[in-house]
């Protein structure tokens, strides 16, 4: 999305990287990394700072450990939560 002026829609002219952790992985997590992406901006997400329930299919350290790997790479930077700096 463009404003009028022609600079792009959003906040990534003042912060344009983001840190991303949270409690649910798959819900919350991805779809807010993919969104960032999207709108352009640079994404790191906390491996181990973001959490998942047991489903009938996956334990919880399984979703886990698909979710980072689905996101590092191609959608965002996988840091450590003692790496993070603000």
């Amino acid at each position: 999305m463009e404003r009028p002026s022609g600079r792009p829609g959003g906040l990534s002219h003042i912060c344009p990287s983001w840190t991303v952790c949270g409690w649910s992985a798959e819900y919350c997590v991805d779809p807010t990394v993919r969104g960032a992406v999207g709108r352009g901006y640079r994404v790191s997400v906390v491996r181990d700072a973001h959490s998942a329930f047991d489903s009938r299919a996956a334990r919880a350290e399984q979703i886990i450990a698909v979710q980072n790997e689905t996101l590092g790479g191609d959608f965002a930077t996988l840091i450590s939560a003692v790496d993070v700096r603000f």
